[in-house]
């Protein structure tokens, strides 16, 4: 396992072994970067667009709207709590979802994915191996 250190941060390179991975950063806790996991995805490629102005990858929010708009999703707000100190959650068109996304401000919301991802021919991404629910986890970190 090579491991590159940038900022403080290790970066993995994607190619790493489960055991090596669940040794030196899942078990102690130990963050990193994981280099490499999106180049294959469809989402990485296809939904995105470079933007103009800084010349980097962004989310290509039209297509996303044209693909996906008619799908609800589950959108958590994540500064918002109801009386039980729970996360407020609701089910919104994903078209709502993100015509609420601005930069401008400090509302923070969080798309489950996954319950409208089970209606596509084709997953745009997968889980990495490090996070895929095959692992038996619990049996793995205690």
């Amino acid at each position: 396992m090579r491991v590159i250190k940038e900022r403080g941060m290790p970066i993995v390179r994607s190619d790493v072994s489960f055991p090596q991975f669940l040794d030196k950063f899942l078990r102690p806790l130990r963050p990193c970067l994981i280099s490499g996991l999106t180049d294959d995805w469809i989402a990485a490629r296809v939904w995105t667009c470079q933007d103009p102005a800084a010349g980097n990858l962004i989310p290509n929010f039209p297509l996303l709207k044209v693909l996906f708009g008619a799908e609800t999703g589950c959108v958590t707000f994540c500064d918002e709590t109801d009386g039980h100190g729970e996360l407020i959650q609701r089910d919104l068109p994903i078209s709502s979802f993100l015509d609420s996304l601005n930069p401008n401000t400090s509302r923070k919301t969080y798309l489950k994915d996954f319950h409208f991802m089970r209606h596509l021919r084709k997953p745009p991404y997968s889980v990495p191996k490090f996070f895929a629910g095959s692992h038996p986890f619990k049996r793995i970190l205690t």
